[in-house]
């Protein structure tokens, strides 16, 4: 069944104050309801820019996190504060937990919506836990027993690349993945991810990482299905069989095949097994429909999220916190 979130809206004044003082006053009780929930929707606070949304995640005393080696096109618009994703719009993003191809991966993600979009453009929701309960044992037990390994490549200066990513975002450099063009720099962060990495000289930067495919949450003591590897195997079910035909000729052509996941044991992800893994994920789904000035507070361990594809202007911000 798709997970319900806990919906909180203002007693009196509709106002991003109003949320603040919330926070102050009833911490405790909500942190409460997001263990529970894993997804706390407070709803007519008018919460709409980026500093607003700076503001309410101030109030909780949360560290923010900077979106360092993430692989989520995005910019930042107020200190800690990133557009949601940059990916087209025709494109699904299909449920996942942020950054967990990495040591380093945020506890909490708070979402606001400063304009819904005019078609589509739900943010896709479900529970990890009730995901992990329904997968077929030797699914479950074969990726508990192995981990995900995740393999990336991001490039360097490419002329072609650059000019297609200014039309629509499909490729990332190390460089705007790192938020610095300082090969040391990006080797600490690599090795703060718990990654191994090699530049070509062609100027790629390679990152593999060998992550568990669950997680147990720190406060509840559950277990939760907790990665991403049906989203870095690139397959007809993450973006529809002819987007995925033509993403094959692009990056044939182009040389950029920039994702993909097998076991930690170095096997592969076989077709059936990811066609399993989305059947669960898809029986599991809450499609949330954003009105103007709501903000999402997710449990990123508990919490699966994604994007439906959407037309028309859209734009929502997020911070992760640790």
């Amino acid at each position: 069944m798709p997970l319900v979130p806990k919906i909180v809206e203002p007693d009196a004044q509709a106002s991003p104050a109003a949320l603040v003082a919330m926070l102050h006053d009833r911490g405790a009780e909500l942190e409460r309801d997001l263990n529970e929930h894993g997804v706390v929707l407070f709803r007519g606070f008018a919460v709409v820019t980026p500093a607003e949304l700076a503001d309410v995640v101030r109030a909780t005393g949360e560290g923010t996190l900077r979106y360092v080696g993430g692989d989520s096109p995005r910019s930042s618009v107020h200190a800690d504060v990133y557009t949601s994703t940059e990916t087209p719009a025709s494109f699904p993003i299909v449920l996942h937990n942020e950054m967990s191809y990495s040591e380093v991966h945020p506890r909490r993600l708070w979402f606001c919506c400063g304009m819904p979009a005019t078609e589509g453009g739900e943010t896709t929701l479900a529970d990890g836990r009730a995901i992990l309960a329904d997968l077929d044992r030797r699914v479950r037990d074969r990726f508990e027993h192995h981990g995900v390994t995740y393999i990336r490549a991001l490039r360097g200066k490419h002329r072609l690349l650059e000019a297609i990513d200014r039309v629509a975002k499909v490729t990332r450099s190390w460089m705007e993945t790192f938020e610095t063009d300082d090969r040391e720099v990006v080797a600490r962060a690599c090795r703060a991810m718990g990654a191994t990495f090699r530049f070509t000289d062609e100027d790629w930067l390679h990152i593999e990482t060998t992550r568990p495919a669950t997680v147990l949450h720190p406060v509840t003591g559950q277990r939760a299905w907790f990665n991403q590897a049906h989203l870095f195997h690139l397959c007809p079910r993450a973006i529809g069989r002819l987007r995925h035909a033509a993403a094959r000729v692009f990056f044939g052509l182009t040389g950029a095949w920039s994702h993909d996941a097998r076991f930690g044991d170095g096997s592969e992800l076989e077709r059936d097994t990811l066609d399993h893994v989305f059947d669960v994920m898809e029986a599991h789904t809450l499609r949330l429909r954003w009105q103007r000035g709501d903000v999402a507070w997710i449990d990123n361990l508990l919490t699966m999220h994604g994007r439906a594809p959407f037309r028309g202007e859209r734009r929502i911000f997020v911070t992760m916190t640790a």
